[in-house]
């Protein structure tokens, strides 16, 4: 199946391959053989900045679709394949990476605002694994929020 590339885009050959591969499986219903894979070890966090191994962050295991519903993702929405190539990339990416196994950095939760979750980053790989059916994820978490954060969903501190 070959998918159409729109007049704005100015995609490589490998983008448009990667995009058609995973808008393929999508349709197929073939994307729910991806599992999603959290990165928790120091060695494997590339943004060190919003990780669990930080002084004042913790790793927290919650269940998917609760965070999904409380999160306010700003602006960022389903479908997954909207015609924004920068968007799309950042899910290509990441599936590809869960393809083949490879953990991505966990989202990181910076506030909770009127009763909303805020990411500073990871909204796509939050509604990934939504998407996906997770059943639970790992989120970095600021220490001082866990208590509000518990109350809203099931919180499970794994590392602080």
């Amino acid at each position: 199946m070959v998918f159409e590339i729109y007049e704005d885009e100015d995609l490589e050959p490998d983008q448009v391959i990667l995009r058609n591969k995973y808008k393929e499986a999508e349709l197929n219903g073939n994307l729910f053989n991806i599992a999603p894979f959290w990165a928790t070890k120091i060695d494997e966090i590339e943004d060190y900045s919003f990780s669990g191994f930080s002084d004042n962050r913790s790793y927290c295991e919650v269940v998917v679709s609760d965070l999904y519903y409380i999160s306010d993702f700003i602006g960022l929405s389903l479908p997954m394949f909207d015609k924004n190539w920068p968007s799309e990339s950042r899910y290509i990416s990441t599936l590809e990476r869960w393809s083949m196994k490879l953990p991505v950095d966990p989202p990181s939760i910076s506030q909770i605002l009127n009763d909303k979750v805020h990411l500073v980053d990871g909204r796509h790989r939050m509604i990934l694994a939504y998407v996906l059916k997770a059943e639970t994820m790992i989120v970095s978490v600021p220490n001082k929020l866990i208590p509000a954060l518990s109350e809203m969903i099931s919180v499970k501190v794994l590392q602080k």
